[in-house]
């Protein structure tokens, strides 16, 4: 057997705490987690962070400026996780891709939460928008890559699987936060089966659904 996989995204885990602007980055998450960014404040930052307002806006000029390291942490957090990735094969990276963006041992509600939070901010904030693209990018070509090596499903090509992959992550976990019938290892079954059936695949152990 490989390595063992890469635990799932944990959003905390993408900052540095050991120095100030870490700390305030991570104060800023558990603001989102509790409130949601639009509702948080400077103060409310700087409260999380232990420290004065004034002590903070050294390290940061605003609200915005420490929502952009944030999101630049957390992207770059999941580029390394992916990364680690690169060598396994086809059908043990797709096990492994399924379990690190949609676990099924329990996904993080809070994680997910500030997640949709982030990409409905780089919807207007030019800086994040500019790097959700890049990051996008880098994960399809992490598809395309691993659909490159498989036999695909017929008439279909590596970037199309690698789309259609992409856009099937995204929207499984968006909608595993509002729908409750969609729990971590139903969402976790369908990616998996899915990422087989694009790579022309049988998947490597069978993952029943459970009757209601």
């Amino acid at each position: 057997m490989g390595s063992k996989s890469p635990n799932t995204i944990n959003l905390a885990d993408a900052m540095n705490a050991r120095d100030r602007r870490g700390k305030i980055v991570l104060a800023l998450y558990r603001c989102m987690a509790k409130k949601g960014y639009a509702a948080t404040t400077l103060c409310d930052i700087a409260e999380e962070a232990e420290m004065s307002s004034s002590h903070l806006l050294y390290y940061f000029p605003g609200k915005e400026a420490i929502l952009e390291a944030f999101f630049k942490a957390v992207t770059n957090r999941i580029d390394k996780q992916v990364a680690e990735l690169e060598d396994r094969g086809p059908a043990e990276k797709i096990e492994a891709i399924a379990d690190l963006f949609l676990s099924g041992k329990g996904l993080r509600k809070v994680d997910q939460g500030v997640m949709l939070d982030l990409y409905g901010q780089a919807v207007q904030n030019r800086t994040m928008r500019r790097v959700k693209v890049m990051h996008d990018r880098r994960i399809k070509d992490m598809f395309v890559e691993l659909f490159e090596q498989t036999p695909l499903a017929p008439d279909t090509t590596a970037e199309e699987a690698a789309q259609s992959a992409y856009a099937m992550l995204l929207g499984l976990r968006a909608n595993s936060f509002y729908d409750s019938q969609l729990t971590p290892a139903e969402t976790n079954r369908l990616f998996r089966n899915t990422l087989f059936r694009l790579a022309g695949l049988q998947p490597t152990r069978t993952r029943r659904r459970k009757s209601a």
